[in-house]
Parts: C-alpha cells; sequence; structure tokens
C-alpha cells in the first residue's frame, strides 16, 4: 500500500475563514493543541494563521514555550500564538489556518 505524497510535496492545507459563529465579538487565540499520539519525531505538523479577513496577510506560525516558532511531533502537544511571556493571545474576529504537514525519515 502507497503513501500519498501530502507531506512529501511540501503541499499544505489552508482552512476558510472562521469565526466561531461570534463574528461581532471579538475573540482571542491562546494556544493550539495536537493530539500527536501517533507522530514520529520526525513527523511534523506546522500550524501558521492568519487574521480578520486580510487575504492579504502574512502567515504567522505558533510558537513553542519559548516563544521560538515551533511544530507539532511526538513531543510537543502544544503550541501558542503569542510570542510574549507571560502570554497574552491574539485577539481576532476571523482566523484562517495554513496546516503543512512533514512526513520525515521515519
Amino acid at each position: 500500500m502507497g503513501r500519498d505524497t501530502f507531506g512529501a510535496s511540501g503541499a499544505a492545507f489552508v482552512t476558510g475563514w472562521y469565526d466561531g459563529g461570534f463574528q461581532e465579538v471579538l475573540g482571542t487565540l491562546l494556544r493550539m493543541n495536537c493530539d500527536a499520539w501517533s507522530l514520529t519525531a520526525t513527523e511534523t505538523v506546522k500550524v501558521e494563521y492568519r487574521l480578520n479577513n486580510d487575504e492579504s496577510a502574512a502567515w504567522t506560525q505558533l510558537v513553542d514555550i519559548n516563544g521560538t516558532a515551533g511544530v507539532f511531533n511526538s513531543s510537543v502537544r502544544a503550541l501558542y500564538f503569542d510570542g510574549a511571556v507571560p502570554r497574552a493571545g491574539q485577539e481576532f474576529r476571523t482566523v484562517q489556518f495554513r496546516l503543512s504537514l512533514t512526513r520525515g525519515a521515519d
């Protein structure tokens, strides 16, 4: 049985704009958790986001506990939207995500 090439090709999945059903109310993005129980150390999920229906905005990568751009893998289960400590989060009305999968050597 073959493997697909989504992660191997460097492709990414981009979601639609999400407002949680409350676009008129500001929300705060604090952190994202990933159930990475089956990922190996070299298989990763990179999550980037942009806010408020801004199609021309640059993508911002989630950060680890130290405020450094990070990826989900077998040992990293939580990443944050804000590099500042203590975490203030990101205020938003809508959010869009770009998910990049890397299969790695495993």
